[in-house]
Order: structure tokens, then sequence, then C-alpha cells
């Protein structure tokens, strides 16, 4: 493909017939903030999620991403393109909260609290990190889309912070940025369904033989005219970028073959032959032929005579011969069948049987498996009531605060919980011996009792039953809906880790440091770098530490439970006590 600067004269450029390129997207909507909700994100992210699969991208969607989601997501985007090739095209767009703080941008997660500039590089991501991720996969071109300049949830009380996106620099070849909005100004979130610029955006997406700075071109035009003016979209590209057609023009049918029009020889000139003349038929004869010599003629007369003489006897016809009598004899379903010796079935009698049995078979077999997949009903990551329970598990939900357990659900846990269960269980109580998890919603293993004690990982107990949090089994099947995740699920006991002061004698000889003062974190080295959490930050910034505090390491489902969680990366939360 021959390179193409932006800006060049291309008015008689039309889509090169290439092969298809592999393209890959990650669209991300960030709506359920704890302060300055937005209403539209999550519906423009499926909006344009919907619209990029119809151009053939391998989408990923991403609905309300704490930072280790968001930032695991980018990893995983930048991952997908090298594997896709230097052909591939990449295409990120958030919709949320966006900032900048002196000359950078930041895409704020729904979990973030920074309440000083402090904190921006430890609650929010960098722009400049997602740029970095996608240059390093070479890819033929990639296009940032920032509807991100939204009135911005992040309260200013250190100062430098300022309102909108700032204008990016230094962008790889190939890179295309657009923000919603002119950088310093603030996007609309708009007052129907979506934003102003998603409804332009997916317009302009599906329109077909159009490169992708024409695309943004008239996006930006759409969004001017429909704001008068008050919003308009801002454009950043370095170098070249390649003509790439994310919607080929359909070419029209071909015509029908045309009839050949008959030769003529060069040797023959002038006008065609005449045709040659018939042969003259035989004349007819006037007078009739003459008559046989055994013929004899009539005399003409007004009568003609009997040419038998009279004398001459008339035939008699012969008495008709008797035929034998015909015995009827009834046929059909009444009549017996006649009979037939015994003989058993040949091979070749039995081949056309066992196909007929088999295809029945095979037919009674897709009708079931179609009837049993209707029966099964998605799963809401975000709705407990649709999760299926085994006859071995539990589910826990901690409904909103007044709410009544939903029908066929019980009381739990001090009634904090809501319970429903394969098997009853009984009462139930905490195990005591760890760190509560305390997330929205958990699905627990029920293991029998083989002791006084249950074994750890045991977060909950019955007279008969140990209950330890594990990972659904229909999480990640294709049975979860795309609804919004709005709920922090904890997944399997992965270990213990302790968080000490500083002076104490568990924290000399190659204990982990940590970044608090007084602090020390220790048994954490098998879970990787972990960041606080703002539960963290609100419980270890400042004072001097009392007693060490023991941490318990749950594997990572979505985000993390936020009333328990002080330490987490995308793997694993770690927890504390309820202080």
């Amino acid at each position: 493909m021959a390179t193409r600067f932006f800006g060049d004269d291309d008015s008689e450029w039309s889509a090169p017939a290439l092969p298809p390129t592999p393209r890959v997207a990650l669209v991300i909507g960030n709506g359920n903030y704890r302060t300055s909700r937005l209403e539209n994100p999550a519906r423009d992210a499926r909006l344009i999620g919907e619209a990029l699969d119809s151009l053939g991208f391998d989408t990923e969607l991403v609905i309300d991403a704490g930072k280790a989601v968001l930032e695991t997501a980018i990893v995983r985007l930048g991952e997908r393109l090298e594997k896709a090739g230097p052909e591939a095209v990449g295409f990120f767009y958030f919709a949320g909260h966006g900032i900048q703080h002196q000359g950078s941008n930041y895409l704020v997660p729904i979990d973030a609290q920074i309440p000083d500039t402090r904190y921006l590089k430890s609650g929010a991501v960098l722009v400049d990190y997602l740029v970095e991720e996608l240059a390093r996969s070479h890819s033929l071109a990639n296009v940032v889309v920032l509807d991100a300049c939204r009135d911005s949830a992040v309260r200013d009380s250190g100062g430098g912070m300022t309102q909108g996106l700032a204008s990016i620099r230094d962008l790889p070849d190939g890179t295309l940025v657009v923000f919603s909005t002119a950088a310093g100004q603030l996007a609309d979130d708009g007052q129907g369904d979506h934003s102003p610029y998603a409804r332009a955006l997916v317009r302009n997406l599906v329109e077909p033989n159009r490169r992708l700075e024409e695309i943004f071109f008239s996006t930006s035009r759409e969004v001017a005219q429909s704001t008068s003016n008050t919003q308009r979209p801002a454009l950043f590209v370095q170098g070249a970028i390649a003509p790439v057609v994310l919607k080929p023009a359909e070419e029209p049918p071909p015509a029908p073959p045309a009839v050949a029009a008959p030769t003529v020889s060069p040797a023959v000139t002038g006008p065609p032959p005449a045709p040659a003349p018939l042969p003259a038929p035989d004349p007819v004869p006037l007078e009739p032929p003459p008559l046989p010599e055994n013929a004899r003629a009539l005399p003409i007369a007004d009568t003609v005579a009997d040419p038998l003489p009279a004398s001459a006897p008339l035939p008699v016809p012969a008495p008709p011969i008797p035929m034998p009598p015909v015995v009827m004899r009834p046929q059909g379903l009444l009549a017996p069948a006649p009979a037939r010796p015994a003989a058993g079935r040949s091979a070749s009698q039995w081949v056309p049987l066992a196909a007929i049995v088999a295809g029945v078979i095979a037919i009674v077999a897709v009708v079931a498996g179609l009837f049993l997949r209707q029966r099964e009903a998605p799963v809401d990551i975000a709705n407990p009531v649709s999760w299926p329970v085994a006859k071995d598990a539990a589910v826990l939900w901690r409904v909103p605060h007044g709410e009544p357990c939903p029908s066929g659900w019980s009381r739990a846990i001090d009634a904090i919980y809501c319970m429903r269960s394969g098997e009853p269980l009984g009462a139930v109580w905490e195990a005591g011996r760890m760190p509560l998890p305390l997330a929205s919603a958990m699905t627990l293993k029920a293991s029998p009792r083989a002791g006084a004690r249950c074994p750890e990982g045991t977060v909950f107990e019955s007279e008969t039953a140990c209950l330890a949090p594990v990972r659904p089994d229909w999480l990640g099947d294709g049975r979860r809906t795309a609804g919004a995740v709005q709920l922090d699920l904890a997944g399997a006991y992965a270990g213990e880790a302790e968080l000490a002061p500083r002076n104490s004698p568990g924290c000399a000889g190659g204990s982990a440091a940590f970044p608090f003062s007084g602090y020390c974190l220790t048994g954490a080295a098998r879970f990787g770098a972990v960041t606080p959490t703002a539960l963290g930050h609100e419980r270890l910034s400042g004072g001097e530490p009392g007693a060490s505090v023991k941490l318990a390491a749950y594997r990572r489902l979505t985000t993390c439970p936020r009333l328990t969680t002080v330490l987490e990366n995308s793997d694993y939360c770690l927890v504390a006590p309820v202080w």
C-alpha cells in the first residue's frame, strides 16, 4: 500500500481493491462514578461497539471499568494488535470523564478517588500510556477516540488541574487521535440516549468508501452543526496515515454478456445470392386413370342392381363359445395376505432400515439440544437473581439497604445478605478465621463438613457445610449478557499477606517495602505488584501504625470489594477486616 500523507490532494482517489485487514477494537463506557454520574457513556459504548462489529472489528466492550480493569484492557488491546500483524487496524473509544494536568491527559476510572493532583497517577490512567501500547504494535493505522471531555468528576484542591483535555503532540506515525470537543473545552453528555458525538460518529462510520480522516472530518462538521458550534471536535495526527477504508463501496453487478453478431466472410461482396428454384410439380391428369383389367364398369342408370344373386343364402353366424366362470377374490386390506415362506432379512435389506433409525435419532438429538438451549436463561452479571445455582453451591447477595430479599431467597449472616442455595443449609454464620470480603455478591462452594473446623479459605459455615467463594462456572462461557457491571464480586481464596509496622521484627530481612510511611508488606510477593485502593489511601495514609493487619487475597473477577479491599492489581484483591 502506497504511503499517503495527511492533507494530500486525493480528489480522484477511490478505495483500492485490497484484501480486508485485521481489525481490533476496545470500547469503554464509564458512567457509574461515585460522584458526577453520567447517564450516556454505557449506551454510547454499546452503540459504537455494535457499529464496529458490523465493520468486521474484533471488539472488546467494557462497561464501568475500574483502574485495574482499564489498564489491563489497554494492555490486552496492544497484545491483540501485535498478534494481528502489521496490516492490522486498531480502534480505541472511551466515553466518560477525562481531565488534564500540566499538559498531560488522564482517563478517569469509576473507582477513582482523587482529592488533589498528588493522586492523579495512582488513581487515573495516563493517555500517553495508551498511545505507547498502540505504538508497540506497529499497526497499519490506530485510531483513538476520546469522548471524555465531559464535566469532570475530579475536584481540584491542589491547583494545576484544568477542564477538558490538552492538545496532544509527538504522536507515532499512523495514529489518529480525536477529541469529541476542542482542547480545553467540555463535551456535552447529551439530552437523549446518546451524546452528540456518538450519534454523529456512528452515522459516518458505516458510510461506504470513506477514509479514516474523512469519517472524522464529517463527524466533526455534524457535531458542530447540531450543537450550534458550542462543541467543535479536534483531530490530531502526525506523519503518514494509511488510506484505510472501513467500508468499501459495493461493486455494481456485472453486465450480462453481449450476444455476438454473425460474422460475414470478407471474400463475399455484393448482394446475397438468390435461392435456387424449386423443381416444378408433376402435371395433374385431367382424365381418370384406366380401370384395371379385372374391374367391371357399372352401367349408368337411375338405380343400382343388387350385385348378389337373389338365391344366395345369407351366412349364419356361429354360436359363441362358452367362457369358463370367473371367480372374484377380495383384494385390499380385508383380504388375507398370501402366505410367504419364512426367511431372514439380508444385509442389503437391513441397511435402509438402519439409516432411517439413525436419522430419527439425529433429529431427536437436535430438537432436544435446541429445547435445552432455549431453557438456558441468559446470565446478567449485575443481577444475581439470574445466576444459576448448582446443587452443591449457594449465592450470597448484599441487596440495597431497605429492600427485601427476592422470592426464593432468605436472609443470612445477621440479615446482611440474601441467600439462595441448591440444597438446604440451615443457619449460616461467619467462619471468623480471616477478613471477610464483604463483596456485593459471591458464589459459594458448599463442601460437607469433615470435622469441627472448616478448611482454609472458608468464609461462612453451617452445621453441615463449609462455604468458600469460587469463580462461577458461567462467568465467561458466553451466557453473560452485556449489562453494566455494577457489582463487586469475590473470587476464590488465594492466600494471606500482612501489613506490619515498619519497626516490627517481621519487617527486617528482605520483606517488601511499602509506599506508606510506617508500614511494610510481607507475604505478598507471589501476588505481584499491588497498588493501594481509595480505601487503602484512607486507612494507611498519615498517623502511626498500630498492630499488624492480616490481609486475605482473593482472585479478582470484576471490581474488588470496595468496602474491604486496601490493595489490588489485575489478578488479586487484598482485603482487610472492617476496621
